[in-house]
């Protein structure tokens, strides 16, 4: 919620692939879980919060200085692998049940897993414990073949000798750390893309949304929003303001103009990213020259679906700009995104349509798009509105991006 999350140090060299996988995961006691109604696996984890900064978000009325909790909602195989971290199931155990009951390649499930882990760990979600030499799982039966939710204790386990909680750090036994344990991990991994299988797996790792109201909803197939009280409508994105031939195309519609695919970063502004996510749908220049924007248009605003739990200014959706000329800017990626990873885009990501910004941090990327206002002179963002600290310019730290970002470039020639 906060940009206040110290970036972490990069872990050391990683270990054996064989080494990695011996390591058993275990909960943090400081996360809960339960399920949604479709039955996936829901966390709630624990946001960090610099004790630096702390007084000064109290100050701007953003932080009651009571703890601060995101949610993150598991996917069908991510529920399935975190019903199985008991901290007595290794991480190569996890990954081989999944290749059984997903019918995976075992390396593939073994790669899937490892981010899986690496990226909970990261979280301060899980941990993990080593099993002792001699020492076997005993056998559990749940639903489906697959056992129950962990229970967190805050203890060693039965059969582990070190133990470290991510969220609390409590070393019961002394041994290992949260680096190491990135670093454990991290030796799972091999260099280089995923199997889409495997991407797939932890693809819904991203928090959910946490400012809308959640009361609408959207079928990809239908092209209909649905909403909690009230009858389903035709989804419509609204291209308005200064152009000189107003749009209102609908879903289908935004499926026939010509697609791009692209492969980009993820940068959340607290600090964390997610690599290599396949983006599928049209260049918001595509909808430009469609519409026409007359010659005093220089902003693009982004309006979203639903009304969101506060109402800074008086604002009561989601809102961002941009300044058109970066939005036409080929070299800066930005795309209207209408699917990842080769599927249409999950409600929990942005559908029907997100903008994707790998230049900017993510709180740029505005989600559930339903209109581009073009304007004379931008205007403030819903984050922005809420919260000074969250610039109107908000490019990417150079320390986080593996390529440079053209403006800088040509800011310094």
């Amino acid at each position: 919620m906060f940009p206040f999350r110290k970036k972490p140090a990069p872990a050391g060299p990683g270990l054996c692939r064989r080494e990695a996988l011996a390591f058993a995961p275990v909960v943090s006691r400081d996360v809960d879980a339960d399920e949604t109604p479709a039955g996936f696996v829901r966390l709630s984890l624990p946001v960090a919060v610099r004790p630096a900064l702390a007084g000064l978000a109290k100050r701007f009325g953003v932080w009651d200085g009571k703890p601060l909790r995101k949610t993150v909602e598991l996917d069908a195989m991510g529920s399935a692998a975190w019903r199985l971290i008991d901290g007595r199931r290794t991480a190569g155990e996890i990954a081989a049940a999944l290749a059984t009951q997903y019918s995976l390649d075992p390396r593939e499930a073994e790669l899937a897993v490892a981010e899986f882990l690496r990226l909970l760990g990261r979280r301060g979600a899980v941990a993990v414990a080593e099993r002792g030499e001699g020492e076997s799982m005993p056998p559990a039966a749940g639903r489906d073949g697959v056992p129950p939710g962990p229970t967190p204790t805050g203890k060693a386990l039965p059969g582990s000798r070190d133990v470290v909680y991510g969220g609390t750090m409590e070393v019961p036994m002394g041994g290992i750390t949260r680096r190491l344990f990135l670093q454990i991990l991290a030796g799972a991994a091999v260099f280089g893309r995923m199997a889409d299988t495997a991407w797939a797996y932890f693809v819904r790792q991203f928090p959910v949304r946490t400012v809308e109201i959640e009361d609408f909803g959207f079928d990809a197939a239908t092209g209909m929003v649905t909403h909690e009280r009230g009858p389903a409508e035709p989804y419509a994105l609204v291209v308005d303001g200064l152009v000189g031939q107003p749009l209102r195309l609908s879903y289908a519609d935004l499926l026939a103009l010509p697609q791009d695919n692209q492969v980009s970063d993820f940068h959340c502004v607290e600090g964390w990213s997610v690599g290599e996510l396949a983006w599928g749908g049209l260049r918001p220049a595509t909808l430009a020259d469609k519409a026409g924007p007359q010659p005093e248009a220089r902003y693009v605003i982004f309006h979203s679906l639903g009304r969101t739990r506060s109402r800074p200014g008086g604002l009561d959706h989601y809102v961002e700009c941009l300044p058109l000329a970066d939005l036409r800017d080929p070299r800066l990626g930005y795309l209207l995104a209408l699917t990842l990873a080769g599927a249409p885009l999950p409600l929990a990501h942005g559908a029907p349509l997100r903008l994707v910004c790998p230049y900017d941090l993510a709180y740029k990327g505005a989600k559930f798009v339903a209109r581009l206002e073009f304007a004379a002179s931008p205007v403030e963002g819903w984050w922005t509105r809420a919260n000074g600290i969250y610039e109107t310019f908000a490019p990417v730290e150079p320390g986080r991006l593996r390529r440079p970002d053209p403006r800088a470039a040509a800011a310094h020639s």
